[in-house]
């Protein structure tokens, strides 16, 4: 692979720590880079300013949801995770959507406490799942295996578009018969 693709990790972070370690090195190993908190920089910017950057730069987005909505941010009373999927969607990249696919197995650190929380992560989950594939994972490995595949896909679906505007650009570029000098136009 030429390009070296940047792939946005949006989840929740106490609860999914094996789970995004595993990711990030399933990433390395298919040699995209991955993008997440455990990545950035100290910056003066504001956590969502800076969110916002990172995420404009990458190709890709990875959306993991397990049982927990995640840190709300004071401004907009969304978690940065439901943030993250709305500005990847608004700015249009090509976004993976994973959600656990038994959150009440999960053992009961890693719900939410408040009733309030409860009700947007369930929100949330709908919203994900409306009118949209999505992978249903229930242990890490399960979870890199479908991040992995999707991955690949979006890579395969990228290069199919970068090699159809340049067939149909060369198309563009092609001469035709009354183009040509009068010395080829016999041919």
């Amino acid at each position: 692979m030429d390009k070296k693709y940047k792939v946005f990790i949006s989840s929740t972070k106490n609860d999914l720590k094996e789970e995004r370690k595993k990711i990030q090195d399933t990433l390395l190993s298919m040699g995209c880079i991955p993008q997440n908190m455990e990545t950035f920089y100290a910056t003066d910017l504001s956590t969502w300013d800076h969110l916002k950057n990172v995420l404009s730069t990458c190709d890709y987005c990875v959306i993991i949801v397990a049982a927990r909505y995640g840190s709300i941010c004071e401004q907009t009373g969304k978690s940065f995770t439901q943030m993250e999927y709305e500005y990847a969607k608004f700015i249009n990249i090509p976004i993976g959507r994973f959600l656990h696919e038994d959150p009440d197995s999960l053992p009961f650190i890693f719900h939410d406490e408040t009733e309030e929380k409860k009700i947007k992560y369930r929100n949330f989950r709908e919203e994900l799942q409306e009118g949209q594939v999505v992978k249903y994972w229930s242990n890490a490995d399960d979870l890199c295996c479908l991040i992995a595949v999707t991955i690949h896909q979006f890579i395969i679906a990228n290069m199919s578009k970068r090699l159809s505007k340049t067939e149909t650009n060369k198309q563009k570029m092609l001469p035709t018969v009354g183009m040509l000098p009068l010395s080829l136009s016999h041919f």
